[in-house]
């Protein structure tokens, strides 16, 4: 579970913004460093599409993240692709960016 407070800007019905990312961002983070090799591989997984669904919308709206948020979001992409393999991200993140709403919030409660 991830909590991050602050601003989140109604589009839409849905929510972007800084706060968004940030959980996005722990979530990640959080399932890259799991405990238990296979447990830690699905969490990788899930956290990859999670971000690629995240990156769909924020082109959606013609979005751009702030330079704090851009630096962690490089770090953990490092740390999926450390984890998974590019290619491998790449595809997990492309399954995200298909994702709709409810489908990344009930992904996002598995982890």
């Amino acid at each position: 579970m991830a909590l991050h407070t602050g601003h989140a800007e109604e589009r839409d019905g849905d929510y972007f913004g800084p706060t968004v990312n940030g959980v996005a961002r722990l979530l990640a983070i959080g399932a890259a460093l799991r405990p238990g090799q296979e447990e830690a591989r699905g969490a990788s997984m899930r956290a990859a599409r999670l971000l690629g669904y995240v990156d769909a919308r924020l082109t959606a709206l013609e979005a751009l993240r702030e330079y704090g948020e851009r630096q962690e979001y490089d770090k953990t992409l490092a740390a999926l692709r450390h984890a998974l393999g590019e290619d491998t991200l790449a595809k997990l993140m492309n399954e995200g960016c298909a994702w709709n709403e409810d489908h990344a919030v009930a992904e996002a409660m598995l982890i």
